[in-house]
């Protein structure tokens, strides 16, 4: 029979307010004193934290592909995954580089190119530091909308399961067309996450993975038009 810590989480998965719930659960027999403190329980994660595995930096990158790594990885800081994404950022950007001079120096184009490698070197560096920022900002945004559908986490574990989604995607955008699809499994295993440490349906966490992505997307399309019609006017 399931705890009633576990009857809480699984109802509030299923879209149960905390004001439907406790007029429930004193029917069941349970005393204000008790619900109480299960609901804490769901606001505290150090419970969940005991469960959660301590896994090495490689043993991530094999399980972050999966949604079960966010069964089992829950972390009480922003340093782990955040290590993790400038690592592996780092990688990428080196890998991407090489592969660009050893184009160029097939082609024996690296002295005629090389005014352009110097700005791609400085155009990786640059999407590196916004990918970096970027972090920040879109955990900020899907926190407000989980904080809105009233979940259960904070702040780290939204930190957590957006960054560590976007691992994937950082180390398969060095593969060509196929990186560019790659964010959509990120936004999947950032449903998953946000899902698992914020209580909350699936529907809820893809809303809260999908809107910062929605928003950048208006906000670039509205600068794109803006600049077609300076452009007009100039001509």
């Amino acid at each position: 029979m399931p705890s009633l810590k576990d009857f809480i989480s699984e109802a509030r998965k299923r879209e149960y307010s905390k004001e439907e719930l406790i007029p429930e659960l004193l029917k069941k027999g349970y005393s204000q004193k008790e619900i109480t403190l299960a609901f804490e329980g769901q606001n505290n994660f150090q419970d969940d934290l005991q469960n959660k595995k301590t896994l090495s930096f490689f043993e991530k990158i094999g399980k972050v592909f999966t949604p079960s790594f966010f069964q089992e990885v829950r972390e009480q800081s922003i340093l782990s995954s955040f290590l993790t994404f400038l690592l592996v950022g780092i990688v990428v950007l080196i890998l991407s580089f090489l592969f660009s001079l050893l184009i160029t120096s097939s082609y024996g184009l690296l002295r005629t190119s090389y005014p352009v490698s110097i700005f791609s070197t400085f155009s990786f560096v640059g999407i590196f530091i916004l990918g970096i920022a970027s972090t920040f900002i879109y955990s900020g945004i899907s926190h407000f909308i989980v904080y809105l559908f009233k979940g259960q986490g904070k702040f780290i574990d939204t930190y957590n399961a957006i960054t560590y989604s976007l691992v994937p995607f950082e180390i398969l955008s060095i593969i060509p067309f196929i990186g560019m699809f790659s964010f959509i499994y990120s936004l999947v295993l950032s449903t998953y996450g946000l899902s698992e440490y914020h209580k909350i349906s699936k529907g809820k966490a893809f809303t809260a993975a999908f809107i910062p992505v929605f928003i950048v997307f208006m906000v670039i399309i509205t600068m794109a038009v803006i600049l077609l019609y300076s452009l007009k006017g100039m001509f």
